[in-house]
């Protein structure tokens, strides 16, 4: 729908202002049938999956800028800013779990979530989910934990939702990965 030209209501002759309306019809043939897909289709023997379109939906509304390229219907996105996203949607979980029932992950209760490690995620206990944010800085111990469990949870990414988030054929992954070896810092911000 395209509405009349518009007088400025400001009063200035030069300046005509026009409303425009479009809405995309939700048939399943826009440009959310993969995600849609994944989330009402795809078989989830785990959280992981919807956790990382979660953490997609997050990085897209906060941080627009944070594309690093735009190329044949695909968009890059820093892994680090992935991982901590990922994280931070965790630790909320983790952290409300006070009567300590754990987030089942799989069938084997015992195996519980995959990047939660003793080197990396439990070693930032002592932190909330919001003391993870963009510009905030980490020194020490907190930096070799904080980059280990974005490591971590990299792989648990890759392992998981990664590797099974596929169209059709299991090598059709909608889904990539190239990571490339970071060096260790003494300090984070």
């Amino acid at each position: 729908m395209i509405s009349d030209l518009d007088a400025d209501e400001l009063g200035r002759n030069c300046v005509q202002w026009q409303t425009e309306v479009m809405q995309l019809p939700d048939d399943g043939t826009g440009d959310l049938i993969k995600v849609r897909q994944i989330i009402v289709n795809d078989a989830k023997s785990a959280t992981y999956k919807l956790a990382l379109l979660r953490t997609f939906l997050h990085i897209a509304d906060v941080h627009p800028g944070a594309v690093l390229s735009r190329e044949d219907n695909k968009v890059r996105l820093p892994l680090g800013l992935v991982a901590l996203y990922w994280i931070r949607q965790f630790k909320r979980l983790i952290d409300i779990d006070i009567d300590g029932f754990g987030i089942e992950q799989s069938s084997d209760s015992k195996k519980g979530l995959g990047f939660v490690k003793e080197q990396g995620w439990k070693k930032l206990t002592h932190l909330s989910a919001d003391d993870l944010s963009i510009g905030a800085m980490f020194v020490g111990d907190e930096v070799k934990a904080l980059q280990t469990a974005i490591r971590d949870s990299l792989k648990t990414i890759q392992d998981g939702p990664v590797t099974f988030i596929y169209q059709g054929d299991k090598k059709n992954t909608l889904f990539q990965m190239e990571r490339e070896k970071a060096r260790v810092e003494t300090t984070i911000n």
